[in-house]
């Protein structure tokens, strides 16, 4: 609008300029041009500031907006952490209620299963009186059944422990070969008594000490010497021993030509009370603890567990334990 008076005032003091009018009609004719000229620049400040003041307003409005935005995301954000955090309390409050409740149930039983054990075994050896075969049959199959139990006790006790970090107590300098060795000499038996070749692998040059409980690795060979034996039907089962200079560890491997682990079902070996579904076909007796034991106890002693399988054909379990330094 401002441009248009201004457009108009030009084309009449242009016009003006060609009549010789008085001095008067002169000034009109200038003060029509200063207004026209003055509104013009006026009106374009006015769009101007406007349009600042727009472009301001909603760049003003959308920072508002995200901030806006920003704090509720940050605020669903602090009440989603708060939320787990309850959660995960929660949970690792529970789970020390279920750890200190089977902790209890554990050493509760484990006196009267002990009992039961030793007067199966009194009758067993005929201290009470003599048996006929069929009673020593029966007392046999019980005390086996009452073994069984004596040994899911002790599994639950050393899970319990282990959540507890109460598991290792004893690490000593020792020597491993001569370790294994008194260790492995109670399963060789188990192992020829089946036919299977069971062969003990170690270097010939003398290795370090080892840092270990030994009594915690004595029970990492059982879980994984029993189980070799127990599904293998016919083959080998080969322990052996490197000695990993750069590492300054050793490690033990226990090899088996058994039934071998499904590959769907390999990645929870390690979970507690897990067991392959071909193994439970062929052996149904078995808590599905003694893999979760084993790994705990190398892993507590700075080492790992791993292992290779193919079912149908066997499986090597490893595991690293540290030298003495």
């Amino acid at each position: 609008f401002g441009l248009l008076l201004s457009f108009i005032g030009l084309i009449v003091f242009l016009g003006m300029k060609q009549v010789n009018y008085s001095l008067l009609a002169q000034n009109f004719q200038q003060k029509i041009l200063f207004f026209g000229m003055a509104l013009s620049a006026g009106v374009l400040l006015i769009f101007f500031l406007y349009v600042l003041s727009v472009k301001l307003f909603v760049k003003v409005f959308l920072v508002s907006e995200q901030n806006k935005k920003d704090f509720l995301e940050k605020k669903d954000d602090q009440k989603t952490e708060q939320k787990i955090g309850i959660d995960e309390e929660r949970e690792k409050f529970i789970e020390g209620l279920k750890t200190e409740f089977v902790a209890i149930a554990a050493h509760q039983l484990r006196t009267p299963i002990s009992a039961v054990k030793w007067i199966i075994r009194m009758l067993m050896d005929e201290d009470l009186g003599p048996l006929t075969k069929e009673q020593k049959d029966y007392l046999t199959k019980a005390y086996l059944s009452n073994e069984r139990m004596v040994k899911l006790i002790n599994d639950l006790l050393c899970v319990t422990r282990i959540e507890e970090g109460k598991f290792l107590n004893r690490q000593k300098k020792a020597d491993l070969i001569e370790n294994m060795e008194a260790a492995l000499s109670l399963w060789r038996g188990a192992a020829e008594r089946k036919g299977l070749r069971f062969e003990f692998q170690k270097p010939k040059r003398k290795l370090p000490f080892a840092f270990i409980d030994t009594e915690k690795v004595a029970l990492v060979l059982q879980n994984l010497i029993d189980n070799a034996v127990h599904y293998t039907s016919q083959g080998e089962i080969v322990v052996r021993v490197d000695f990993l200079k750069n590492n300054n560890e050793f490690q033990i491997s226990v090899k088996d030509t058994g039934i071998g682990i499904p590959k769907d079902q390999q990645s929870k070996v390690f979970s507690r009370f897990f067991r392959a579904g071909n193994a439970v076909k062929m052996e149904t007796e078995g808590t599905g603890l003694g893999l979760y034991i084993a790994r705990s106890i190398a892993q507590a002693h700075g080492g790992k567990m791993f292992f290779e399988s193919v079912e149908g054909k066997g499986t090597t379990f490893y595991f690293t334990l540290p030298a003495f330094s």
